[in-house]
């Protein structure tokens, strides 16, 4: 097995490899500090400090305070991501195809750190990390009030 240390970020399928050969050794903490390549946490079941240098989410300071998981490997943790405490509400199967997100606030980020896209029926937008960005459909259309401006440094039609 590779060494834990070595990687910032973890596939689901190395997340399920790590939990399968190591039942029994999950916890959980409380995020304390952040640091440039490591962050402090507050076990929960024996208030021990330990530092985590590994991790399967990027952690920021917003997230200090926060209830996280964790599996212990050998002598080191790796954090899995944050747990959320009380969820309101269980979403069935018929509400998870019917349910929207509405997010009504004056500007939302998304932060990715690969590839983003986002499809519905023909229809899809892909934003690719190394810049790219592709809008495919049925029929495109763009509109402004203004000036509609394409700038390229070719501009190919048909």
């Amino acid at each position: 097995m590779e060494k834990i240390k070595e990687k910032e970020y973890y596939s689901d399928f190395e997340y399920s490899r790590l939990l399968n050969e190591n039942r029994g050794l999950i916890t959980s903490g409380y995020i304390l500090e952040l640091t440039k390549d490591s962050f402090v946490v507050m076990l929960e079941n024996n208030s021990e400090k330990v530092n985590i240098t590994a991790s399967m989410k990027r952690f920021r300071e917003e997230d200090i305070g926060k209830l996280i998981l964790l599996i212990k490997l050998r002598d080191d943790y790796i954090a899995l991501g944050r747990l959320y405490q009380k969820p309101e509400h269980i979403i069935t199967k018929e509400e998870e195809e019917t349910e929207e997100l509405v997010i009504k606030k004056k500007s939302v980020k998304i932060d990715v750190y690969k590839d983003i896209e986002l499809n519905n029926g023909k229809g899809s937008v892909s934003i690719k990390s190394d810049g790219k960005v592709i809008v495919k459909g049925e029929n495109v259309t763009t509109r402004a009030r203004r000036i509609n401006k394409i700038r390229g440094a070719a501009i190919e039609l048909n």
